[in-house]
């Protein structure tokens, strides 16, 4: 399962869980797994947890968990409204 806390989610700690997936073990040892947000707030923190180790009571081992995503930027007022020149010259 892989969980995140969301930049201003109100509550401390607060995560959503993010995607849920099982590892294939006849299939290559890197793997990847999409996951969908419905939202376009800043992820602060992710982290990856394992409920089964497929029936083997050794603890599980993790050699690499990638995240991947785009770098938030602030939209420009020009992106929510459309300005004449005169009226942008005046915000300036």
């Amino acid at each position: 399962m892989v969980s995140a806390c969301f930049e201003g989610s109100g509550e401390p700690g607060h995560a959503q869980v993010l995607t849920k997936f099982s590892y294939d073990l006849e299939k290559s040892n890197a793997q990847t797994f999409n996951v969908e947000i419905t939202n376009n707030a800043v992820v602060n923190v992710t982290w990856l947890e394992f409920t089964s180790n497929h029936g083997n009571p050794s603890p599980t081992c993790i050699h690499r968990f990638r995240v991947h995503g785009y770098e938030y930027s602030t939209p420009q007022i020009e992106e929510f409204v459309s300005l004449t020149e005169e009226e942008t010259a005046v915000l300036r």
